[in-house]
């Protein structure tokens, strides 16, 4: 029985695109109404480190905020802490700490942030 063409060429384009980010799958673009969190880190040894974790929470979601590849700085989302803001945000699956998999990081969902939708 012969392949149909259409088939290897899905194939194909299925696992190209998976490729293209090994560390993190995409959960989808939506606007969402979200509580902004800052927390002290805290290192394994229960030390408080010297900077501070954002995290948001959606519904009943909280989700890390990945800055390095967020389009909004730290500084920019500062003004909302403890506070609701509409934005909008990609949830992803995949490491936190670095886009490194050879390096040592947390993994699990996180948000990046497209835009903050509310002033």
């Amino acid at each position: 029985m012969k392949t149909p063409f259409f088939l290897p060429l899905t194939a194909f384009l299925l696992l190209s695109f998976s490729v293209i980010h090994p560390n993190s799958r995409h959960k989808g673009i939506m606007n969402v109404e979200a509580k902004v969190i800052k927390e002290p880190f805290v290192n394994k040894a229960g030390n408080e480190l010297d900077f501070s974790e954002y995290y948001i929470e959606v519904k009943q979601h909280t989700y890390f905020i990945k800055w390095s590849e967020s389009k909004v700085q730290q500084s920019d989302i500062e003004p909302f802490v403890n506070k609701k803001v509409k934005l909008k945000i990609e949830v992803k699956d995949g490491l936190w700490d670095t886009d490194d998999p050879n390096m040592q990081s947390r993994i699990g969902k996180y948000a990046v942030i497209i835009a903050i939708l509310s002033k």
